[in-house]
C-alpha cells in the first residue's frame, strides 16, 4: 500500500507543483451565495480539492472532508465554507514556507 506523504516529505518539485494546483484551486472555489453541493461543478470541486490536500496533508484533508460534508446545511453552512476556505489557504501557506524562492514572502 502506498504510504501518504506529508508536506515536509514531498520533493521540492512537487511542492511547487502542488502550491500551484491549490492556489488555482483557491481562485475558482465558489463563493457562499452559490454554493450549492448538488451543483456538479461544486462537487468537482471538492473533490479535486480534497484530493490535493490529501497528497499534502491527510490531516488537514479531514477537516476540509468534514466541512465539506456539513457546508450543504443551511444553519451551518456559512462556519464550514469559511472552515473548508481557511484549510486550504493554511495548506496553501504551509507549502508557501517550504518554498521562499517561489513565493517570494517572509513570515
Amino acid at each position: 500500500m502506498r504510504r501518504r506523504l506529508l508536506a515536509a516529505e514531498l520533493n521540492s518539485l512537487e511542492r511547487k507543483m502542488m502550491l500551484q494546483k491549490l492556489k488555482q484551486t483557491l481562485a475558482q472555489m465558489p463563493d457562499l451565495a452559490s454554493f450549492d453541493k448538488s451543483n456538479p461543478a461544486h462537487t468537482r470541486w471538492i473533490g479535486q480539492t480534497l484530493a490535493v490536500i490529501r497528497h499534502v496533508s491527510p490531516n488537514d484533508a479531514y477537516r476540509f472532508d468534514l466541512a465539506a460534508a456539513m457546508v450543504g446545511i443551511d444553519i451551518h453552512r456559512e462556519h464550514n465554507y469559511t472552515e473548508m476556505r481557511s484549510t486550504l489557504e493554511m495548506v496553501i501557506a504551509t507549502l508557501e514556507l517550504q518554498n521562499p524562492e517561489e513565493t517570494q514572502k517572509v513570515y
